[in-house]
């Protein structure tokens, strides 16, 4: 699973010093836009905010064409998503999961307007009519809490205008891809605003089966429909009411899973060898079917000086699927998915004045689940049946205070408790378990001047215990916890021409969950592994050196290793020292960098050119460090060139992805049939028309 395109660490250097050179070297003129964001459940500017923090509201969305949680890797340090099916697989400073069922959650929390999004099959949605995407790097565990170690992503809405406002795109692009887009948004009387929107996007695939007669002609296709309504209504001067829901449904051929060095048997049964990894030799009719879809109602007191708020939310996914676990034509054993999860979550959240020497947030929570999953493996001649169930229940209570000890010196220290118990079953029988744990966090800052603040803190992150829904074991294992301590600056220089945002980590990881695959049996192992040390640095520098140019870079360093894992090994059986191994999807550099340019020409409107180049180490997709589950360093060139008219009603826009066409690995696993990964998207490419009234 290795593609051929290396960088060594002399070009790295070369590469980096010419970035920080642009950044640095030249005169600067226009200001940096500032950022609003609600990270500490209110709302404050970005450069505030002690946190290691990216933000990107609608227009860089729109420039770095982001329109999922998998679109983030590439300009977020530290931070890398991809799928499994419609699961994402989210890793953040080496910390992330890749295991699907539902007996287990994910390491990263990702709320979408407030709510807690409790499957991963949740999070891969297309991004509509979003306002702005928060991603907090570390672990968040006392104002988020439930696995959240992390980190925690935010996908925040547009909220209903005042005023009416329409707007509405369309997008075509190469393998025949069709997108249309649309929104409504305004007063519906007095008190009253709303707001709709909608998607509808269709795309061939881009692998190619190359079976004659198969049932399927293409894999990685497109067919999602997604809509989203919301309503606020300002009742009096002391409550105001905002409703929300969305759905999509996403009906596709699947991503399928490529074997580009199949095991000795089944070269002799006759297996085609796979040569280019966008052409597969696929026998099963396999396919994707997921429904997503909820609502929520936050409603806010003004208690005077404080603010009361409580979220509600209902939320369920249907997904159905079949998928071939070989990756060949040879019929040895395909996979029969059917899952369902609905979800209720309650936040009742109390905050005090923020502009008081001692401001402070308190807050409960509560989350419910009912899960079920039927994933029947088909061998030849045999079924084997792995269904199963869980019901979950979480709740707890946190605080959090800042003390200003003076005008440029405050502590903060927080803690949260949280309980949590599953009652489920798999193929083995009942299987229940509770966990506890209490999180604190205490920070310092200091701001050295209005521009510059230094902070350092020592946080802990807690991931609840859970079960494996996909073996035969009826057992738990263990919650896996993280102490991070971290130190860190944020900074506006030449009169905010110049934003550099810093920080240096150290993680002491505890019980990490790990899976691997009993070659034998072809049972999923889960397991907790001893421990883990994480050390690591991001920068995120931006600057205006003339007006309307924009150079942007981003750099992260991590070295994310086993101190102590005795790991069960799925080809050989037994168990193997793997200390000193690197975690899944943790390269040790990851970089890009950004240049944008707008041509203002008066009556005639605006052009914004943008390009930018993002690169990634090697990374492995196991614990085995196997150099076959695995991906090599790449880099990707991505471009736009955008004209809007002078009143910013009409525009154009021409863009481009992965323009080098690099082939490369999101993700992979092995099932003793030789190694098998999922390719990502190659060269894509198209145009888009927007309207706005």
């Amino acid at each position: 699973m290795r593609n051929k395109s290396r960088m060594c660490f002399g070009d790295k250097a070369v590469y980096i010093g010419l970035c920080l050179g642009l950044v640095f070297g030249a005169p600067a003129y226009a200001q940096i836009e500032e950022i609003i964001v609600v990270a500490q459940k209110r709302e404050e500017n970005l450069q505030s905010v002690p946190i290691s923090i990216s933000a990107f509201g609608a227009a860089a969305l729109y420039a770095r064409m982001i329109e999922s949680i998998t679109d983030m890797s590439g300009p977020t340090p530290g931070l890398i998503v991809s799928g499994n099916l419609r699961s994402a697989q989210i890793f953040i400073r080496g910390i992330g999961s890749g295991d699907i069922s539902i007996g287990t959650d994910g390491s990263s929390a990702v709320y979408l307007d407030g709510v807690y999004l409790g499957r991963t099959e949740m999070a891969l949605t297309e991004f509509l009519d979003v306002e702005r995407v928060e991603v907090l790097r570390g672990p968040q565990g006392t104002l988020y809490g439930r696995n959240a170690v992390g980190g925690a992503i935010n996908v925040l809405s547009k909220p209903p205008t005042d005023e009416l406002w329409l707007s509405g795109s369309v997008l075509a692009g190469n393998f025949n891809r069709l997108r249309v887009r649309g929104t409504a948004s305004g007063p519906i009387s007095e008190k009253v605003r709303g707001r709709v929107s909608f998607v509808d996007q269709n795309r061939d695939g881009f692998v190619t089966n190359g079976l004659p007669g198969a049932p399927r002609e293409f894999f990685h296709d497109e067919d999602y429909f997604g809509a989203r309504g919301s309503l606020v209504l300002d009742l009096n001067d002391s409550i105001d009411v905002s409703i929300g829901a969305d759905y999509s449904h996403s009906d596709d051929n699947g991503k399928v899973n490529i074997n580009f060095m199949p095991a000795d048997f089944m070269v002799a049964a006759g297996m085609t060898p796979v040569v280019d990894p966008f052409t597969v030799f696929e026998d099963m009719p396999v396919f994707h079917d997921l429904k997503n879809y909820g609502g929520h109602v936050t409603v806010a007191w003004n208690l005077g000086t404080y603010e009361l708020k409580s979220i509600s939310s209902y939320r369920k996914v249907e997904e159905v699927a079949l998928f071939d676990s070989d990756g060949t034509e040879i019929f040895v054993v395909f996979v029969d998915l059917a899952r369902n999860q609905q979800q209720f979550s309650q936040e009742l959240r109390l905050l005090s004045p923020a502009d008081e020497r001692f401001n402070w947030i308190a807050g409960v929570f509560y989350f419910y689940e009912d899960a079920d999953q039927d994933f029947d493996v088909v061998f030849p001649g045999f079924l084997l049946p792995l269904s199963a169930t869980n019901q979950t229940d979480a709740y707890a209570a946190y605080f959090q205070g800042s003390l200003q000890l003076s005008d440029r010196l405050a502590v903060t220290a927080g803690l949260r408790y949280s309980y949590e118990e599953k009652d489920g079953s798999n193929a083995g029988g009942p299987i229940s378990g509770s966990w506890n744990e209490a999180t604190p966090k205490l920070l310092v800052e200091y701001h050295a001047n209005e521009a510059v603040l230094l902070y350092a803190s020592a946080t802990k992150g807690f991931k609840s215990g859970g079960f494996n829904s996909l073996g035969i074991q009826s057992s738990t294992f263990d919650e896996e916890t993280v102490w991070a301590y971290e130190g860190g600056i944020k900074s506006l220089w030449f009169d905010s021409r110049l934003r550099i945002n810093a920080s240096v980590f150290y993680y002491d990881y505890s019980g990490l969950q790990v899976q691997t695959v009993d070659a034998t049996t072809l049972e999923v192992i889960l397991e907790n592994a001893a421990s883990s040390s994480i050390t690591g640095g991001e920068i995120e520098v931006t600057a205006q050196p003339v007006d309307d140019l924009t150079l942007e870079l981003w750099l992260a360093f991590l070295d994310a290793e086993y101190d102590v894992f005795n790991g069960f090994d799925p080809i050989l059986g037994g168990t193997i020292d793997l200390s000193g191994n690197s975690l899944r999807s943790a390269p040790d550099i990851s970089f890009g960098v950004a240049a944008q340019y707008q041509f203002n020409l008066a009556q005639h409107g605006s052009v914004t050119l943008r390009g930018e180049y993002q690169w990634q180490d090697d990374v492995f997709f196991n614990q085995f460090e196997d150099p076959l589950i695995g991906q090599e360093s790449f880099g990707l060139l991505n471009a736009r060139a955008t004209w809007v008219t002078a009143n910013e009603r009409f525009g154009v826009s021409l863009f481009a992805k992965n323009i080098t066409n690099e082939a490369y690995f999101s993700t992979g696993i092995t099932f003793g049939f030789g190694p098998l990964g999922v390719i990502a998207d190659p060269r894509t490419y198209g145009i888009e028309l927007t309207a706005a009234y």
